[in-house]
């Protein structure tokens, strides 16, 4: 059958326990910070300098090291040799040093330096989701399975949250120069992080124990039918939300949004959207399991998403933008829930940290690529032609998802050998 909601596979549950799951969960708020501003404010601040749009597209490469973090997050583990206390070492060292490199954005013009500005850029980037692969170790070390993957809806609200803090920011000083935002977005970062410095090394338990056995390596982790429909997922799903995420920054620059606009309405309103959205499937999970809550957001999407490729020039209208930056906001925090979810779930053993990595880097690099493709795929198709290729790609994905999701008997017709005993 689908997998099971969240409240059948709980376990015992504490005070502590909790706790390090909140707090771990600000590192996400911290992460999102600087990432929302790279990768939305900066994209938009190119573009009204007077970028093309091939060039606004190349800012999204600044993610690679978000998708292959796979190759350094062994050494993290190694390093910290499951301790607790080294990862949070860790943790704290990598987060301190990507607010010191965005202070480092200061001494950059977004207008004439864009190669400098894409570098420093993709080190903010890599200093952070090493903090974030810390987090996750620090996670496998202090908590159990179903704590792991309940603690992806706390990540979500807590990415959500940051980006709500950073759009208030852009609300205020968006429109106040280059270094004044700079100076606001380093600053935000620290601030949220703060929770996330003080996480304690132990618990009253230890849980590690409870750890399931070691796959032979990624190769067999990656090879297992459980791991390939989620790769499935990621292509189709996430491949179709990154061609969409592409093409916001140049849709609402060219709708007419300014900068402190686009601080509001894509890091207030949209990221509010994004907290509920999280918090809607967190509660699709528990009440119905991971796979039937990513069906029905891939519906949701797939209406959504159509419903722009056939709008023409009503596309640009304002409350076009407004409704598509807030579909594009909302389905993508509600994914990264539903997939934490899923991924976090399959992940076992003492290299349990290194395959969830493995798979948001797979996962990342989807996203990447496509949204980096947005801005060719834009000049090639137009705006509607972007979106009727994204609605293609989300009605396969609904399709992979609702047969998952629909049971055995479905299945059984199907008689696929990667359609059995889904997890």
């Amino acid at each position: 059958m689908s997998s099971p909601p969240l409240a059948a596979t709980a376990e015992p549950r504490s005070a502590g326990r909790a706790t390090v799951q909140a707090v771990a969960a600000s590192t996400y708020a911290a992460a999102m910070v600087a990432m929302f501003f790279i990768y939305t404010i900066l994209p938009a601040t190119l573009r009204q300098a007077g970028h093309p749009p091939e060039v606004v597209g190349m800012v999204f490469l600044a993610y690679l090291p978000y998708a292959l973090r796979v190759a350094w997050a062994p050494l993290v583990e190694r390093w910290a040799a499951g301790q607790a206390s080294r990862h949070r070492a860790a943790l704290r060292l990598f987060l301190i040093a990507a607010v010191l490199a965005m202070l480092a954005l200061l001494a950059v013009d977004p207008a004439t330096s864009v190669w400098p500005l894409l570098g420093l850029s993709t080190l903010v980037v890599t200093l952070l989701v090493t903090a974030m692969t810390a987090s996750d170790a620090y996670l496998v070390a202090m908590v159990g399975a179903a704590d792991r993957q309940r603690s992806a809806v706390q990540q979500g609200i807590a990415a959500a949250a940051g980006g709500t803090a950073l759009g208030v920011a852009m609300l205020v000083l968006g429109d106040h120069g280059w270094r004044g935002i700079v100076v606001a977005v380093a600053t935000l970062s620290f601030v949220v992080a703060l929770p996330a410095l003080m996480l304690p090394d132990r618990l009253g338990e230890r849980l590690t124990a409870t750890a399931g056995p070691q796959r032979a390596g990624l190769w067999t982790f990656f090879n297992s039918p459980v791991v390939r429909r989620r790769l499935a997922i990621s292509v189709f799903v996430h491949g179709a939300f990154g061609l969409a995420s592409g093409a916001l920054p140049i849709l609402q620059v060219d709708a007419g949004l300014s900068v402190g606009e686009i601080g509001l309405l894509s890091a207030v309103g949209a990221n509010i959207v994004g907290l509920a959205a999280s918090l809607l499937v967190g509660a699709g999970m528990v009440r119905f399991g991971a796979w039937r809550a990513l069906a029905a957001l891939c519906v949701a999407s797939l209406v959504g998403f159509g419903t722009a490729a056939v709008a023409g020039s009503a596309i640009f209208d304002w409350s076009a933008v407004i409704a598509l930056t807030f579909l594009v906001m909302g389905t993508s925090y509600a994914f990264f829930v539903v997939y934490r979810a899923l991924t976090l779930i399959v992940c076992q053993g003492e290299r349990a940290a290194t395959q969830a990595a493995a798979l948001a880097c797979a996962d990342s690099l989807i996203s990447i690529v496509a949204a980096t493709a947005s801005g060719a795929a834009i000049a090639a198709l137009g705006l509607n032609g972007l979106f009727a290729v994204v609605a293609a790609l989300v009605s396969i994905g609904t399709v992979i998802a609702v047969v998952i999701s629909a049971g055995p008997e479905v299945r059984a017709l199907l008689r696929h050998p990667s359609l059995e005993q889904p997890q």
